[in-house]
């Protein structure tokens, strides 16, 4: 590898993979950064047959991807080995479920620019013990002595300086330890002596501690407790308590480990305020400080049900921003505590990728009600963690932060009541960006790929046509389309079926459509297409007169396609046969069995033509020129 720039090894177990791999290198080919930046390393303690031939393939078709066979028996070793043979400036540790967003690698390597040793970061899923707390905000520093320094050995995704982590597992084995995810993070932690949240989420997935069993997993945070000072001990056991009593129960939970698990909380809460922690992790402490572990189940069944209710949603484009206002309810909470001490965001997130981030908001609340009211903003060009938002479908978000639980609590925004706000789409900084509803739910399209953008149908007092050295020139201004920003898309204007090329052009806060007109005298109906947007009607009609005058008429509206008539519904079987109704004969006028006169004339004409002519004759009497010719001759015409 090229060592140029800051560089990163991510190492996977494939043991597992199997119909997953194709999933993971997708995300990891995907990656922002170019090859000479990261490589990847497939640890194979002996896959499928299958898996094995695909990781050998890849290894001949990246240049980043490498493939170390792990031997039977020294499984245990298979990350140290892993970390022994990359390259990076960093290591990055992913599990089998894991997946990392395009731009996941790049914020994780931003994030050590002032030299971290580790980077924790979150990402859009959460897992049985693979969160970080609310309480870490992206950006902050830690270390081990911070209360949110335990929370952290929790994160999903972990870069480790490979230095730092090569000593720590040296370090660890020496001493006869195997050390787990935890352990290893809060070892490198004290070791380091600070770490650095990512400012985004960079992922989804639980980390590479996804597939421990509560065992281990209890047993690992046992030996990371060691690294850490006593207050962020004491929150990373309460967290781990919640997340284990939430996802397995008490039946799930074995004895030995119940017993463990009720040890490490009363060590490190019987002597502290409980309420001080956040509201899904109070009573399930409480419980196990007691020593009831069926209390801490039904603890957890107890916040199980708590969500949120958003029923109105406001939306307004101002300056390019779209601007939001929320109304919603926090359901499911006791009535003796009506509102913890909790807090509420907006978030936005892509529906192809899984990528999230955190939107400005801020969050109004009546001091003893569940009800709330969250301002946020959305500006496409800045939303992605300071840059545009990628081109797609966007949702946007209500979370509930704080709250203590790996299960991440949210709503869907609701299709605003009134749409006179955003009628329109915008054009931000030259991206085209509209606002459209699926199933009642608001929905950004950035890029309106698939939804027009321009707004409604326009009026042809915003058209004008002007004669140039160059040809007619058609100007259309805009007025219900938001712009930020001066710039030029160009793309096309449809008249009919021609196309004619075209530009949308924004200055300010103004927006119009441009293009040199031509054609033959007739209507043609026009639409629009700037930028790979979405080819959208402008309830526009172009006219062109027979000596070439041309005119901008509205466009009649094309009448809705009427449901087709529903079929009539099968007869049941086994029922009276329907009566054959029997012909009715139709009343012949004249003599029965008589044809036209004018047929009874040919007849008898051409019976008198000798018969060798008569089939002549009989195709002469069908011609049209004939019959008018007889007709004039005889006075009958």
């Amino acid at each position: 590898m090229e060592h140029d720039a800051v560089t990163a090894s991510v190492l996977i177990d494939a043991g597992t993979l199997d119909d997953r791999l194709p999933r993971i290198v997708t995300s990891l080919d995907d990656q922002s950064l170019p090859y000479s930046r990261y490589e990847v390393i497939y640890l194979d303690p002996g896959s499928s047959e299958r898996t094995s031939r695909r990781l050998r393939e890849l290894v001949v078709r990246r240049p980043n991807v490498t493939l170390l066979p792990i031997s039977p028996g020294t499984e245990g070793n298979a990350w140290k080995a892993g970390v022994e043979a990359a390259q990076g400036d960093y290591v990055l540790l992913l599990g089998p479920d894991d997946l990392l967003f395009p731009g996941g690698l790049q914020s994780l390597l931003d994030a050590t620019a002032g030299g971290a040793q580790l980077v924790v970061a979150t990402g859009s899923e959460s897992g049985p013990a693979g969160f970080v707390s609310e309480d870490l905000s992206p950006g902050m520093t830690i270390d081990a002595s911070d209360p949110a320094g335990g929370i952290a050995m929790l994160a999903p995704f972990a870069l480790i300086r490979r230095t730092t982590l090569t000593e720590v597992m040296s370090a660890a084995a020496e001493a006869g330890r195997d050390a787990g995810f935890r352990s290893l993070r809060a070892a490198v932690l004290e070791a380091a002596g600070a770490s650095v949240v990512a400012t985004s989420p960079v992922g989804l997935g639980m980390g590479p501690s996804g597939g421990q069993s509560i065992e281990d997993a209890w047993s690992d945070l046992a030996e990371a407790l060691g690294h850490l000072d006593a207050e962020p001990s004491a929150r990373l056991v309460a967290a781990q308590a919640a997340a284990t009593f939430r996802h397995s129960g008490a039946g799930g939970v074995p004895r030995s480990t119940a017993d463990q698990i009720v040890g490490l909380v009363r060590s490190a809460w019987t002597d502290r305020d409980v309420d001080t922690l956040p509201y899904a992790q109070r009573d399930v402490v409480r419980t196990l400080v007691a020593a009831d572990v069926a209390g801490a189940d039904s603890a957890t069944k107890a916040v199980a049900d708590i969500g949120l209710a958003v029923p109105s949603t406001s939306a307004e484009w101002s300056a390019g921003v779209l601007y939001l206002t929320v109304m919603g309810v926090v359901q499911g909470l006791p009535r003796a505590d009506p509102r913890p001490d909790f807090t509420l965001a907006a978030a936005i997130r892509n529906l192809a990728t899984g990528i999230e981030y955190v939107l400005p908001s801020t969050a109004d609340a009546a001091r003893d009600s569940a009800g709330f009211i969250v301002h946020a903003s959305v500006d496409a060009a800045l939303a992605a963690a300071g840059k545009p938002l990628e081109r797609g479908t966007w949702e946007i978000l209500v979370r509930l932060n704080g709250f203590g639980s790996d299960r991440t609590i949210s709503a869907a925004l609701p299709q605003p009541r009134s749409t006179t706000g955003i009628a329109s789409g915008a054009v931000v900084d030259g991206t085209p960006v509209s606002v459209f509803a699926v199933d009642g739910r608001l929905r950004l399209d950035v890029g309106a790929r698939g939804h027009g953008f321009l707004g409604a149908r326009l009026s042809p007092e915003q058209a004008t046509i002007n004669e140039t050295a160059a040809g007619a020139l058609l100007t259309i201004t805009l007025p219900d389309a938001v712009a930020r920003g001066d710039a030029i898309l160009h793309g096309a204007l449809f008249l009919g079926k021609f196309r004619a090329p075209a530009v949308l052009r924004t200055t300010g806060s103004s927006a119009q459509i441009e293009c040199y007109l031509n054609g033959l005298a007739g209507v043609s109906r026009l639409e629009a297409s700037f930028g790979g947007t979405k080819q959208q009607p402008l309830g526009l009609q172009l006219r062109i007169g027979p000596a070439g005058e041309m005119t901008i008429e509205a466009a009649p509206k094309v009448p809705s396609k009427k449901p087709a008539a529903k079929k009539p519904a099968a007869k049941k079987q086994g029922g009276k046969a329907p009566v054959a109704k029997k012909p009715v004969a139709k009343k012949a006028t004249g003599s029965a069995g008589k044809g036209k006169p004018e047929q009874r004339r040919s007849g008898r004409i051409i019976s008198r033509v000798p018969k060798p002519l008569q089939p002549w004759a009989r195709a002469a009497s069908r011609s049209p020129l004939i019959k008018s010719a007889y007709r004039k001759a005889t006075g009958r015409g």
